[in-house]
């Protein structure tokens, strides 16, 4: 029994560890875009900082400083059945020097991250939101009507994405949506 315990906290372990360190990677990826930034002092065609503002000489310091993540940027949500996790990376919602690292915001919703396990999706709409279909966990996305063959592309447009415990990835109408990295 105990023996039996022992795989199922290194299990659980392992699956925690995959999501932090895919959290974590996208996380960093957000602050390479920052660091880029404040070097070039050029953030989407604008200048990022102020004339004269200090620059901290090591990269921790620099983090600090000038690369926040609120809590309400990162949202965990319970996506399978078992228990499975997933987060949602809210770019909108990251700061550089106090900008908002947007992704690409727009009429039809933003670009944002989903982890789940080692595998990281990008979808391009509005917020997240979980419901419920039969007891099972299904994350709604609004998107453009172009996504859902509706014209005009401003046409409202609901897409749903459930996990797949047996293909291990997000399921979506059409097929199994593919992780971007």
């Amino acid at each position: 029994m105990k023996k039996m315990l022992t795989l199922i906290l290194v299990l659980f372990s392992t699956s925690a560890f995959a999501d932090d360190n895919a959290l974590r990677r996208v996380l960093n990826e957000r602050w390479f875009e920052c660091h880029e930034a404040i070097y070039n002092n050029n953030f989407m065609g604008e200048p990022l900082l102020e004339v004269g503002v200090d620059i901290p000489d090591t990269e921790h310091e620099l983090r600090k400083k000038f690369f926040t993540v609120p809590d309400d940027a990162v949202e965990k949500f319970i996506i399978g059945k078992d228990g499975q996790a997933a987060y949602a990376v809210y770019r909108e919602k990251i700061l550089c020097a106090g900008k908002t690292m947007h992704g690409y915001c727009g009429s039809g919703g933003c670009t944002r991250d989903f982890v789940i396990n080692y595998r990281i999706y990008e979808l391009f709409g509005g917020a997240p939101v979980l419901v419920y279909a039969d007891e099972a966990p299904v994350i709604l996305v609004g998107r453009s009507g172009s996504n859902c063959n509706a014209h005009p592309n401003a046409a409202p447009c609901i897409q749903a994405f459930i996990w797949d415990p047996d293909a291990q990835t997000l399921n979506t109408m059409g097929g199994h949506e593919r992780p971007v990295r």
